[in-house]
């Protein structure tokens, strides 16, 4: 099997346990288990672990908020191991925070599990020296010059919450 075709079975497999995780979102035991399988691909494939849920969550624009929220913990899981966040291709992480800022955008006042799952993810990137300027400018690009609404509470919440972990950056 050529190494296109192993990647494109991970992503096939990868969809297919969100898919599993997604539908049987009240059973707990199940959705462990593929958090768990997550976790464990995404420590070695990270990459390819970024690529399905971007395309999960795209291709599944009805998806509802909790289950939304599955999705982004698992994107959040995968980042926040050191070794991993070395491995990550640096436009795929660019696609991640646009998502992330989308989804957090998207949310409604009760879907805080949605809202913090997104928010969590644009943090653990803004934690790593490499990621913070992307993250920042995404969350920047919401408070638009001459804009007279407030943007989203999590868009501020976000950004006050990467300020406390990189305080040299906003000095």
């Amino acid at each position: 099997m050529t190494t296109a075709n192993q990647v494109s079975s991970l992503l096939d497999l990868i969809i297919n346990l969100l898919d599993t995780a997604t539908t049987y979102q009240n059973q707990e035991n199940v959705r462990n288990e593929v958090a768990e399988s997550l976790k464990t691909i995404g420590a070695h494939q990270p990459n390819v672990l970024l690529t399905a849920c971007h395309q999960f969550l795209l291709q599944n624009p009805k998806l509802p908020a909790l289950k939304r929220a599955f999705v982004l913990q698992s994107i959040s899981i995968c980042v926040d191991d050191n070794e991993v966040i070395s491995k990550l291709d640096e436009q795929l992480v660019m696609l991640v925070i646009n998502l992330a800022t989308q989804e957090m955008n998207m949310t409604k006042d009760s879907d805080t599990e949605w809202a913090d799952s997104a928010m969590e993810v644009l943090v653990t990137l803004a934690k790593n020296h490499r990621f913070v300027s992307y993250v920042v400018d995404a969350i920047l690009q919401k408070f638009p010059p001459g804009q007279t609404t407030s943007p989203h509470r999590y868009i501020v919440l976000t950004m006050a919450t990467i300020a406390q972990h990189n305080r040299k950056l906003f000095k």
